[in-house]
């Protein structure tokens, strides 16, 4: 089973059902030709809905309590294992309609002063570019990032692909990496130079992003607190900070 909307996944299922005879190779996604197709995705502030084809009929409806296209392709995965294993899609369908997702994933941590704050775990760039994406749908206002990159090593092997993610954010910023037990802390200053290259303010830690988001956020935005790192507590005291300012 591979993801037909991935082109390393793509191209490996198609050497897969070339090269090793006696396999059957099935993919899921938006792509043509996906052997679970989805369709017809709608995306709104509560959650999703698409409609997935297979090697069944009729199209099974999909309604999910989650955001972000990139949970879509998830669930149609899911969906189409259970298929694969003799438990119909349409059942196993249903199985949604109680999920709210996993601690820090796109978690709401809660919302003040008519502004939102969300903490996902994502720190490379293809699952910032999937979380702020998936909160922009959620939204009218704008989508406020403030993101912690997770030790030097990857931050400096991926530095213009995260400049490029963070820039699909309207409002930028970006705490000190977090080194973690295996790496020193960085000397090159990159969370500095990640937030200049990508039009953002830099902040020292956690407590310090609280202080700027708050200064920044307006009614109608969604802050993201982004990273792996222990930059959540910026999300829990940017609520703070808001619930004290809504009592002044």
């Amino acid at each position: 089973m591979a993801c037909a909307d991935d082109g390393g996944a793509a191209r490996l299922a198609a050497k897969a059902a070339r090269d090793v005879p006696g396999r059957t190779v099935a993919t899921y996604g938006t792509a043509d030709g996906a052997t679970y197709g989805v369709v017809e995705l709608v995306q709104g502030r509560n959650g999703m809905s698409f409609h997935l084809t297979g090697p069944f009929e009729p199209a099974v409806p999909v309604a999910l309590r989650l955001a972000g296209a990139h949970n879509a392709l998830n669930a149609a995965g899911a969906l189409a294992a259970a298929d694969a294993f003799g438990v119909p899609a349409s059942a196993a369908a249903q199985g949604f309609a109680t999920f709210t997702g996993t601690e820090r994933r796109l978690e709401e941590l809660g919302t003040a002063l008519g502004i939102t704050v969300v903490d996902d775990y994502a720190h490379h760039p293809a699952e910032i570019r999937a979380s702020i994406a998936a909160v922009r749908a959620r939204t009218s206002g704008r989508v406020v990032v403030l993101f912690q990159p997770h030790t030097p090593s990857r931050l400096r092997a991926f530095f213009d692909d995260f400049v490029q993610a963070l820039r699909t954010a309207d409002v930028r910023m970006v705490a000190e990496t977090f080194a973690s037990a295996r790496e020193a802390p960085d000397e090159r200053a990159g969370a500095r130079a990640l937030a200049l290259r990508a039009g953002g303010a830099y902040v020292t830690d956690a407590v310090a992003g609280a202080r700027a988001l708050a200064e920044q956020a307006r009614p109608g935005d969604v802050v993201l607190v982004l990273g792996a790192g222990d930059i959540r507590p910026a999300g829990e005291r940017l609520l703070e900070l808001l619930r004290e300012r809504a009592t002044v």
